[in-house]
Formats: C-alpha cells, sequence, structure tokens
C-alpha cells in the first residue's frame, strides 16, 4: 500500500530517505528510512523505521535533520511531525494538542476514542515508572 501512495503521489511530492551501514562484510545495509510528503507551505512526516540492532547509532536523527535541510531546500515554510512525543522539541517542534469535543447523549457510554485515550495515558505513567 505504501508504494501505491508514493507512486500516486506526484514524485516532487516525496521525499524518501534512508541510511546505510556497512554489515559484517562490508556491504550496505538499510538501518532507517522514512518518507515526508512535501509541501510548499507545510510538509509532513509520514511515516518512519529503523532495524532494532542499530538503534544505538540513532539513525532516525540523522534523517530527520537531512529531511529538514532537504525540505527548506525544497521551499517549505514548516514541517509537520505529527503527534504529542516530547522528544520532537529537540528539533525546535512546537507541541500542540488539537482539542476535540465529543457531544455525548449519555455520559456512561465511552467512544472509541475516549478508550484509547485512557490507554495511552495509563501506558505513559507505566513507562515513567518503569524508567
Amino acid at each position: 500500500r505504501l508504494k501505491n501512495v508514493c507512486e500516486n503521489l506526484y514524485p516532487s511530492n516525496v521525499l524518501m530517505l534512508y541510511v546505510e551501514y556497512p554489515d559484517g562484510n562490508g556491504q550496505p545495509l538499510v538501518i532507517a528510512s522514512s518518507i515526508w510528503l512535501v509541501g510548499t507551505e507545510e510538509s509532513f512526516f509520514y511515516t518512519g523505521a529503523s532495524l532494532a540492532g542499530y538503534m544505538h547509532l540513532c539513525p532516525n536523527e540523522l534523517m530527520i535533520w537531512e529531511a529538514m535541510r532537504n525540505l527548506k531546500k525544497r521551499g517549505s515554510l514548516s514541517l509537520n511531525m505529527g503527534g504529542l512525543s516530547t522528544y520532537k522539541k529537540k528539533y525546535g517542534s512546537v507541541i500542540s494538542a488539537i482539542p476535540i469535543i465529543n457531544f455525548k447523549k449519555n455520559s456512561w457510554i465511552v467512544t472509541k476514542d475516549d478508550f484509547y485515550k485512557t490507554i495511552y495515558n495509563v501506558m505513559r505513567k507505566v513507562k515513567h515508572k518503569l524508567c
């Protein structure tokens, strides 16, 4: 599906980055990759991943900085990385939540969004206690 998304967008509107690192035989191995959607006003981080065994090399950091340089050269004025993760602050990001108002006839009904928000907040508290 991802390949179809990228093929159907204009090639000039997609930035694909990857980080190579030599494997045991000296051959290049892709250890991280990312896709960015390019716009003139605002560009967006679409997706990215890296191999767990190479996380200590911080390949995602390299890709994010390279993406910012490349998107600026293409004329993009801002970068939307999405989400509320605080690690994005080190890139000069402004963390902002978009409020959503749910009007429920019965307050005892739990919507899917309420459930996911509750689970997310519980997991964050558990993670902070473990660290």
